[in-house]
């Protein structure tokens, strides 16, 4: 009872502390986290200009695959591409601290430095990615080339710091793959002189774990004066010199010499009028550019003529602009921050005072100014300017500027920001401007097989560019040149711009090549990187890399330019390009030069609405632009609205039909005025006609009507463009359909009555668009219900409630913090819920932002949607004022989350926003965005899958709260039956997915659509999964898109030969749950059932024996996400990825249903307990990916993932934990988990209200009460654990109503079968013992260890706890713990420890340096480490070593004698045989002995202990066969029952004596030992009518003496 208050306070505990937790939680002791939101003192306006981007970026280590250290100081924040950022990754120890430099080829003053950190990884202690630093320090190289380090610093916050701080923000998706911020700002105590600065960076990690930065920036200026004098090389003039000067007087100043007495060794303007103040000094470097840091001026006066001046501006001449501009961000010679030019004299050491004491050549000040940025120019002035209006002048007595001279460039590679297209393509045509160089043909860009040449590629930008030349590498697999197949060098090259000032491409001829030479046309050569070649056979696939280089004798300004290439070659001979690379820069409003217009708006318009349209100049943003907008064609279908001279237009839509709009733009440039023109076709679209809609109904249930139709003529996407595949199938699609909404007339329910079966009626509806009001047609088949299942199947979340103290608080925990962290992880750029939102503005014609995240980031919202209907489910009655606001925020993210599907699928179904927003980016896949169903390694299929999963969750939830909602299930129907048209048994296409879910998923949707739509209608649904199971294996010749998944997507081998599990692990356990599935329902004997039975009994000996660790968890880290070999089992580098365990569960749990084996129930319970309930704190807001089973140095867990598959995996695992309990085979209940529940269960057409009461898994009671609605005969098949029979004590007690079952396990099941009645009891009592397991001796790396396990939990020692108990010992380490074998140990309920656990304690041994000490142990569940720090308080998440498998030694103790088994029992004795109607059997003579294993015999007795009888009914007349049992054996023997004759009235019989009443049985231990009679019986009263048969008066007594006594011994017993 105690036990009971205890764990009912620690719930209510738990309830009360269930709230919203911050995204930022308490940072381990080596890092810190931040919100992103802390008050700074420390600003980079505060510190000064950021001069990293003029220093050279190194590293003493960095990843080598694509990484360079320029991405940590070019401008530009790091995203979600490594490449975007440095990092280490793949550095060994030696490596750290790593060293990252910025060198400068002139000395910098330096004030401070701010730096952004870059991570894949949240988990900081990581053998791998590359995770936040664990600290940093500055250091800067001395004048003397010695390395310092920098302290007394102080940070952002405005403490002190010797380091740079290592803060991230881990707000969004953890602060991982660019979504951290957070700046690390230091200011330096005294400003540091130095050409070098270094950053010295530790890492928390181990093993290939590295560091990133993704941006590092450095504040101060250019020293003064530093680098070359550039001003002598100038021609220096004035706007107005002294008369009694040389006109060249101003050369004067850049002599090298400093004036002296006399005013020709200076320049002034002495007898200059006030109009020609400012007076100019222009120093013009004619065609040479300089980069231009600093300058000093040195003034002269003589302070009668010449005097000092009161001012000077600094100007550049900007060659884009064409004018002067202003440099006013500039640092003088006092570190001062300046806008112009000082006008101070003094000494050489000070400025002075008095100008007077200054003059000539005693002043000998230098004004110095650092500009704050380099400018690049032809042209430098100074403006300068007096006070008075006299005639006295300003003088100059030398000026130096510093800076060098720019080399001459190209400019940058812009061909990566361009659109790359072309009129033939056999390979992506994006990989022409990829940044890669090919290798094999799946790199280039290549024509074969197509017959259009000479073949035209481009490239097209959004701005306009100012391109100066380009140059290509080609690619080719085929040597000859004039070959009728493969891919060979091209013919000729020519290029071309699109000229905006004639509307027209126009051929670039004047050029020069790589080697200088003057060329009208580029190159077609190839080679190596240093010289071309003449042996083609040498250079190919990949191994040409020789650049074909053209420069432009003049530069070209546009936004396309495009390569003509010719063939040498015939037939499907194409051409190749391995990488095209084109120099410049972008233009920018900066220019002031218009190049051309756009128009921005939706081309498609509904009739009746109106289309609003925008110009744009480009350069975006030139100012004295005039609109002209005029309809040149389609007046009659459109007509403008209002103002046709403004910067917006609006267009009204009259009828269907096309027309064009036409904008011209002019403005002024240089006195002239300049003009360019636009077009845009636009379609008014109008519904051409409207799809019926084809569904089907059970009989008696009314239909489900869509809210939309399918209408043609109405665009719903842009069309793609043409793409042929390696079978010649045409990728390309129209997209002139589109979903619009329809109101249904009301449905007469006398049309899909029962008697309705096969008929097929319509309903009416009305679509209204643009005015119009169009007909919709549904129609409808009515079919017969579907029938009650043949195979096991699973009883569903909504029948079943968990109300226990272990699952029902996690369900909660998990309703509240786990799915608020995945909502708000879901709505960040990159989490999946803005790609929906910026996919509807995009088919809206709005503007949108690109996609984000991983190919398959819309299955995020699908598993959270599923998670949340599961939640719902769960916690739709809970009256908890907590639960009740929580569940108004959990449905309205699920109605957004619905419309937002709603709103981007396509008329055929088809819903992935990785498409919809053409995505060029394809994290976890292998191709951009571009089309439909074109590469299957892009997860189309698995997002899919989890939809359809996400589907069926929502609509049985809805359904179960009794409030229906189909929205989703229309929405999902589309979708499927797009997958059956395309790639079912009839479909158009012959593929296989490349991430196997859908096959499962379809499976669950097809048993829903049978359902709601009657009996066949899932049919298509599973033999399109048995299709897509029965293709993989094949060629990829088979396949239009010709993708071939190979061992790592179970795609190498057909699956009926398959024998062993391959590949990754998820993929994998998805499809095998997909095969068994579809065994499952393929009727007995089927051929294939078998072929597939077969297949999935070999693959699950081959996982589970000899690939799964003993937490149920499968993958090793080395392998990947895959399966690692044959009792490969590293603790240390176990993957165990959550989203594996979770699939090895679905996957067991189907292998149950099929086989009805309780050896799968046994692994699912394992796989829930262990491997998946890990992946979650205990506060259920951080996670893991991936675990280990020892960890030595930390493996914390995380907020969220960039990947996130895992999270809402585990979520909506949780929510229908209740899913995994029950099976029902027609009158066969299969109990799987013993989970304190309420469940409503239909067998075989009775519901059966079905309750478990249990402290399971702590304790191994279980008590179960059935309770069918009406009396009924059906077999409960009690699971007998597997891990009962793993310890000592292997009994499982089971009673019915307090009687023992004592039937044999059968397949790990016992089967009860009875009569079942309202509120019957079964108890079960499964003893729990602490088991000390060795492992398989095949598993090298456990030899010599154990593992200790109670029940169903895995359990681990972890420092907390154990470093308490054990402080006596310096650093204490649990992974040298050592436990003899003999070792006494305890296990005990702690309701105060990481929410309530049985913990393991005992004195065992530590291996302290090689000596063995005494210590005490203490075990926690594997499934809650890492919820504690180091010093023993919850709540953290850095606990730093963890092992479950652990150092043995000794003999284990030994088992007990084994008992000896009972073989049989024997009937004998003088046994009444024969007796008369009603009668009451007599046993009184029968002797029942038992025979064991070891000879010996017990004689038994009746009773309770005792044998049990059944099979005899004294009403029943003739032959009966009398069954004795007795610990699961029986005998048999046979009795008669003659019919009793009717007693004659005339001849009353003599009253029977009064009987003392029975005491009244105790319902929980009935009296009468045989299962199934009446309780109420009386079997020890006498009856007999029979008056013929006369017994004498002796033998009465005998008997009555006889049965008294039994009586007395039975009331005996009672008591």
């Amino acid at each position: 009872m105690r036990r009971r208050f205890l764990a009912g306070i620690l719930s209510a505990a738990m309830l009360l502390t269930m709230t919203p937790v911050t995204l930022v939680s308490a940072a381990p002791e080596e890092n810190k986290e931040s919100t992103g939101k802390a008050v700074t003192v420390l600003s980079d306006e505060e510190l000064g200009t950021n001069i990293a981007l003029k220093a050279t970026a190194g590293a003493s280590y960095t990843n080598v695959w694509s990484i360079s250290p320029t991405a940590m100081n070019d401008g530009k924040l790091a995203d979600s591409n490594p490449s975007s950022s440095w990092n280490s990754w793949g550095g060994g120890a030696d490596q750290y601290p790593v060293t990252t430099s910025l060198t400068w080829s002139e000395e910098q003053v330096i004030t401070g430095m701010r730096v952004i950190w870059w991570a894949d990884n949240a988990e900081l202690q990581s053998a791998a990615n590359v995770t936040f630093p664990k600290r940093c320090e500055v250091h800067y190289v001395d004048e003397g080339g010695n390395v310092q380090k920098i302290t007394g610093m102080v940070n952002e916050k405005g403490d002190s710091s010797d380091e740079v701080g290592v803060v991230y923000d881990s707000s969004s998706n953890n602060g991982l793959n660019g979504n951290n911020k957070y700046w690390n700002y230091v200011k330096f105590e005294q400003p540091i002189t130095t050409k070098e600065l270094q950053l010295k960076i530790e890492r928390n990690g181990s093993g290939t774990n590295g560091v990133g930065i993704s941006e590092w920036e450095v504040f101060g200026y250019q020293t003064i004066a530093s680098g070359t004098n550039v001003a002598s090389e100038a021609e220096v003039t004035a706007s107005y010199t002294n008369k009694e000067l040389e006109e060249t007087a101003a050369s004067v100043i850049v002599d090298g010499k400093l004036a002296g007495k006399t005013q020709d060794t200076t320049w002034n303007s002495a007898g200059a009028s006030a109009e020609e103040y400012p007076v100019k000094i222009n120093f013009d470097w004619g065609e040479a550019e300089y980069n231009i840091s600093s300058l000093r001026v040195m003034w002269w006066a003589d302070h009668k003529d010449v005097k000092f001046p009161s001012d000077c501006k600094l100007q550049y001449y900007n060659s884009r602009s064409k004018d002067w501009t202003d440099i006013s961000k500039m640092i003088d010679e006092t570190g001062a921050t300046v806008e112009s030019v000082g006008v101070k004299y003094g000494s050489a050491e000070q400025a002075g005072e008095k100008p007077e004491d200054f003059t000539k050549e005693n002043n000998r000040y230098w004004n110095g100014v650092s500009l704050n940025e380099q400018v690049k120019t032809n042209k430098l002035r100074l403006l300068i300017g007096k006070e008075s209006a006299a005639t006295e002048g300003v003088g100059l007595g030398e000026v130096e500027v510093y800076g060098t001279k720019a080399a001459v460039s190209l400019g940058e590679n812009v061909a990566p920001k361009a659109e790359a297209s072309a009129n033939a393509q056999n390979t992506p045509v994006t990989n022409v401007n990829n940044g890669g160089l090919a290798d094999g043909a799946g790199s280039s860009w290549n024509t074969w097989n197509s017959s259009t040449y000479p073949t035209t590629v481009a490239l097209t930008w959004d701005a306009p560019h100012v391109l100066n030349g380009m140059r290509v590498m080609y690619w080719a697999d085929t040597a000859p040149v004039n070959s009728g197949g493969g891919v060979s060098f091209p013919k000729s090259c020519e290029v071309e711009y699109y000229d905006f000032e004639t509307s027209s491409w126009q051929k670039i001829t004047a050029m020069k090549d790589e080697s200088g030479a003057n060329v009208s046309s580029v190159g077609v050569k190839y080679g190596s990187a240093d010289s071309a070649s003449d042996q083609p056979g040498n250079y190919l696939n990949g191994n040409n890399r020789y650049w074909n280089q053209v420069t432009f004798d003049a530069p070209v300004k546009t936004t396309q330019i495009r390569l003509n290439i010719d063939r040498n070659g015939y037939g499907a001979n194409g051409i190749g390009i391995g990488e095209w690379e084109v120099f410049g820069e972008e233009m920018t409003a900066e220019w002031n030069e218009l190049v051309t217009t756009q128009i921005t708006g939706k081309n498609r318009i509904m009739k009746g609405e109106k289309g609003v349209f925008t110009a744009e100049s480009l350069p975006i943003g030139l100012e004295g632009m005039n609109y002209k907008w005029e309809l040149i064609e389609g007046s009659e279908f459109m007509s403008i609205e209002g103002d046709a001279d403004k910067a917006e237009v609006t267009v009204k839509a009259k009828e269907s039909g096309y027309g064009v709009l036409k904008l011209t733009v002019s403005r002024v440039e240089n006195d002239e005025t300049v003009s360019r023109s636009t077009s845009m076709e636009i379609k008014v679209d109008g519904i051409e006609s409207i799809d019926a809609y084809v569904t089907a109904t059970e009989a008696g249930t009314a239909p489900i009507l869509p809210k939309m139709v399918v209408a043609n003529g109405i665009a719903f996407d842009d069309p793609t463009p043409e793409y042929i595949g390696p079978t010649g199938y045409n990728f390309a699609e129209e997209f002139n359909s589109k979903l619009v909404p329809v109101k249904w007339e009301k449905v007469d329910e006398k049309l899909y009555a029962k008697d309705q079966v096969g008929k097929t009626f319509d309903v009416k509806g009305t679509v209204s668009v643009g005015g119009d009001e169009i007909e919709a047609i549904a129609k409808v088949t009515v079919n017969k219900s579907v029938l009650a299942p043949v195979a096991n199947n699973t009883v569903t979340f909504e029948n079943v409630q968990l109300n226990d103290d272990f699952w029902n608080p996690k369900q909660k925990v998990n309703a509240v913090n786990s799915l608020n962290k995945a909502i708000t992880q879901i709505e960040q750029p990159s989490g999946g819920e803005p790609n929906f939102q910026n996919a509807i503005k995009k088919l809206n014609g709005e503007p949108y932002d690109e996609f984000q995240g991983f190919v398959f980031q819309d299955s995020d919202i699908y598993k959270s949607i599923e998670a949340i209907s599961y939640t719902l489910s769960v916690i739709q009655n809970d009256d908890d004022p907590e639960m009740v606001a929580q569940k108004a925020i959990l449905e309205k993210k699920l109605a957004e989350w619905i419309s937002l599907i709603e709103q981007v699928q396509y008329a055929d179904g088809y819903i992935d926003t990785h498409f919809t927003l053409r995505s060029t980016a394809h994290a976890g896949g292998s191709s951009a965005g571009t089309h439909r169903w074109r590469d299957f390694s892009n997860h189309e299929m698995y997002n899919a899958g989890h939809f359809f999963e996400a589907v069926v969750a929502y609509t049985r939830y809805r359904e179960g709260m009794g409030d229906p909602d189909y929205s989703l299930y229309v929405v999902g129907k589309r979708f499927a039956d797009e997958i059956v048209s395309l790639f079912g048994p009839e479909g158009s296409r012959h593929e296989v997915p490349g991430h196997e879910e859908v096959e499962l998923a379809l499976v669950k949707f097809a048993k829903l659509v049978e359902e709601y739509e009657g009996e066949g209608t899932g049919q298509k649904y599973i033999d399109t999964v048995k299709t897509l199971i029965d293709r993989r294996g094949e060629e990829s010749g088979l396949r239009e898109s010709g993708y071939r998944g190979g061992e790592y997507s179970q795609d190498a081998t057909p699956i009926k030969d398959e024998v062993n599990g391959v590949g990754h692990a998820v993929r994998a356990c998805y499809y095998y749950a997909g095969v068994t599935d579809i065994a499952t329902l393929l009727p007995e004997g089927d051929a294939d059932r078998e072929a597939y039975l077969n297949t999935m009994d070999h693959i699950w000996d081959s996982v589970k024996n000899r690939k799964t660790y003993i937490t149920g968890g499968i993958g090793v880290r080395s392998h990947g996400e895959d399966f690692g070999g044959d009792y490969e089992l590293p603790n240390n580098d176990s993957y165990c990825e959550i989203c594996a365990s979770i699939a090895l569960a679905n996957w067991n749990q189907r292998m149950n249903l099929i086989h009805e084996d309780a050896k799968y129930a046994d692994v699912v319970e394992r796989t829930l307990y262990n491997a998946i309930l890990v992946g979650t704190n205990l506060t259920g807001d951080k996670f893991y990916y991936d675990t280990r089973l020892e960890v030595g140095n930390r493996q914390g867990r995380s907020d969220w993932f960039a990947c996130a598959c895992c999270p809402p995996n585990l979520m909506r695992t949780i929510a229908k934990l209740s899913e995994y309990m029950y099976t029902v085979h027609e009158d066969d209940l299969f109990v799987n988990l013993y989970i304190g529940s309420n469940g409503n269960i239909n067998v075989d057409g009775t519901n059966v209200e079905l309750t478990q009461k249990t402290e399971y898994p702590w304790d191994g009671a279980v008590k179960m009460t059935v309770n069918p609605e009406e009396e009924k005969e059906f077999t409960v098949n009690v699971r007998i654990p597997g891990w009962t029979q793993e310890q000592n004590d292997k009994t499982v007690k089971i009673e019915v109503n307090g009687k023992a079952v004592i039937t044999e396990a059968e397949n790990g099941y016992v089967a009860i079968k009875r009569v079942w009645k309202a509120n019957d009891i079964v108890k079960i009592d499964m003893p729990m013992e602490i088991r000390k397991t060795e492992a398989d001796p095949n598993v090298i790396t456990n030899a010599g260890r154990i593992a200790l396990e109670r029940g169903p939990i895995v359990y681990c020692m972890e420092t907390a706890g154990n470093k308490q108990l054990n402080e006596s010992i310096e650093n204490f380490q649990p992974l040298n713990f050592v436990i003899p074998r003999n070792a006494k140990l305890e296990a005990t309920y702690n309701e105060d420890l990481l929410n309530g656990v049985v913990e393991i304690n005992g004195d065992v041994q530590y291996n302290d340096g090689g000596t063995l000490k005494d210590v005490k142990l203490q075990a926690i569940p594997y499934y809650a480490w890492n919820n504690r720090g180091d010093d023993g308080v919850q709540g953290q998440n850095s606990c730093s070593q963890m092992l479950i498998w652990t150092t043995a030694t000794g003999d284990a103790e030994p088992e007990p004698e084994p008992q000896p088994t009972l073989d049989k029992i024997e009937l004998s004795g003088d046994v009444k045989t024969k007796y008369q109607q009603g009668e009451t059997l007599d046993l009184s003579k029968l002797v029942v002995t038992a025979i064991y294993s070891d000879k010996t015999t017990k004689e038994i007795s009746a009773g309770e202990g005792g044998y049990s009888v059944s099979g005899y009914d004294a009403e029943k007349v003739g032959k009966q066969i009398v069954t004795i049992a007795y610990e699961g054996k029986t005998a048999e023997f046979e009795v008669t029952v003659e019919k009793k004759e009717t007693t004659d009235p005339q001849e009353p019989q003599k009253p029977q004596e009064p009987q003392e009443p029975q005491k009244p049985q105790n319902p929980q231990n009935p009296a009468n030992p045989a299962e199934g009679q009446s309780g109420n019986q009386n079997e020890s009263a006498v009856k007999t009518g029979d008056v013929s048969n006369m017994v004498l008066p002796i033998m009465g007594l005998a008997m009555t003496a006889v049965l008294c006594f039994l009586v007395w011994r039975k009331k005996r017993t009672d008591r």
